[in-house]
């Protein structure tokens, strides 16, 4: 036979024999094995030994679970175990062990005997001593009294024994019946809540297969069971999930009207919209693929608008740097790097050599400028070069030097 070792911290080592009566762990005091884990349910788990000799642990949809110890550790809901398995509640641990021989030899003492109120001989003597002495009393009778005494009517006392004795046979024999009768019905009853309870932990492993898988699980539970308690809880769990369903049809729905309206709203608030969607189904991989190929096509759509931009903004930047006003040239490319925030890679590369060649072209004009000032000695002259030279430049670095030499001069 096998034991069960509980360990719970801060409390004695609990020791029981496995036999085919539930032994029921938990938080309760109508449990078999009391324990004071706060991680542990009311009635969190029940072992037992089934009628084929197996150890099978059974959890009671408890918050925190049941877990089997090993590499890696695994939640059960129901699980045969081995002589050497441990199961883990919290912190108090479940080993299963074989049972030690004082523990058996115990078992085997205690074998209720029932003892005969008289001895065998002396009940089977008695009614040979009164078959002799009723004989006796025949051959000494004349033949006229003998059939009275032969068919046992002169002995009234006799038959009134017998009638006792029959009459407290038939009571003990009813005794035994109702006892078996009783015992067999609250068997019946245990098995019955036990088929309930595997049953019920069944249907509640067809929620991953939607609403209406779970909904005949329930109903066949019903009808096998109509009176069970679990019904209710199995309700509540069908409501719940209808309900979720319910809400991913909602924010389903939301998506295809989006995703037929991006032509019609502006993009910044439909890329914010969908987004703010996929927050709020994190789980729904289908969900997440439909919102992803919007935002695509919102990249796509501002990609091909960046693009045709970058056109637009190449032919005004050149044609500001061919007439030498690299400030506005500048300001241009800073406005639009502005307007056009998170740019694809081939717009955002395109603008960048458009800034180095306003850049270069600025520095290059800037280099002429202080040439040419150098060259010229009248100050007059050197004056008249930079305040030609300055509107091209300003807004540039450059320019901000020639503004300064001039406020210089003038001052």
């Amino acid at each position: 036979m096998a034991e069960l070792v509980i360990r719970c911290p801060g409390a004695p080592e609990q020791v029981l024999l496995v036999t085919e009566k539930p032994i029921t762990i938990g938080r309760s005091d109508e449990c078999t094995v009391f324990v004071t884990e706060k991680k542990a349910s009311r009635k969190h788990l029940t072992v037992r030994q089934d009628r084929e000799g197996r150890v099978v642990a059974d959890d009671h949809d408890s918050s925190n679970g049941t877990w089997f110890v090993a590499e890696p550790e695994t939640r059960i809901l129901r699980r045969v175990l081995e002589i050497g398995d441990t199961l883990r509640i919290g912190d108090t641990t479940i080993a299963l062990r074989n049972a030690a021989p004082a523990a058996l030899g115990g078992l085997i003492g205690g074998t209720l005997q029932l003892t005969p109120s008289a001895p065998a001989s002396s009940m089977a003597a008695a009614p040979a001593v009164e078959a002799t002495e009723t004989a006796a009393r025949v051959a000494d009778t004349p033949p006229w009294e003998r059939s009275a005494l032969e068919t046992g009517r002169g002995a009234p006392s006799d038959r009134a024994g017998i009638t006792r004795g029959l009459l407290v046979i038939a009571v003990a024999a009813l005794g035994f019946l109702a006892v078996e009768v009783w015992l067999g019905a609250k068997a019946k009853k245990a098995s019955g809540r036990k088929d309930a309870h595997l049953e019920a932990l069944r249907a509640l492993e067809k929620i991953v297969d939607g609403a209406d898988a779970f909904q005949r699980e329930r109903d066949e539970f019903a009808a096998r069971f109509p009176n069970d308690p679990r019904i209710s809880t199995l309700d509540r769990y069908l409501e719940k999930l209808r309900d979720r369903e319910a809400y991913e049809h909602r924010k389903e729905d939301e998506v295809n009207i989006l995703l037929g309206q991006l032509t019609q709203i502006p993009r910044s608030e439909a890329r914010f919209r969908l987004l703010q969607l996929r927050r709020e189904l994190p789980g729904n991989e289908e969900f997440a693929q439909k919102i992803r190929r919007g935002l695509d096509r919102l990249d796509q759509e501002r990609r091909e608008e960046d693009l045709g931009d970058c056109d637009r903004l190449e032919r005004e930047v050149g044609v500001l740097v061919a007439r030498g006003h690299f400030g506005q040239a500048q300001r241009l490319l800073r406005a639009f790097d502005l307007t056009h925030e998170a740019m694809h890679a081939d717009v955002k590369s395109r603008w960048r050599t458009l800034d180095e060649r306003v850049q270069a072209g600025s520095a290059e004009a800037n280099q002429r400028v202080w040439e040419t000032v150098a060259g010229e000695a009248d100050p007059a002259r050197q004056r008249a070069i930079l305040a030609q030279a300055w509107p091209g430049l300003a807004g540039t670095r450059d320019g901000e030097r020639i503004a300064e030499r001039l406020r210089s001069a003038a001052a």
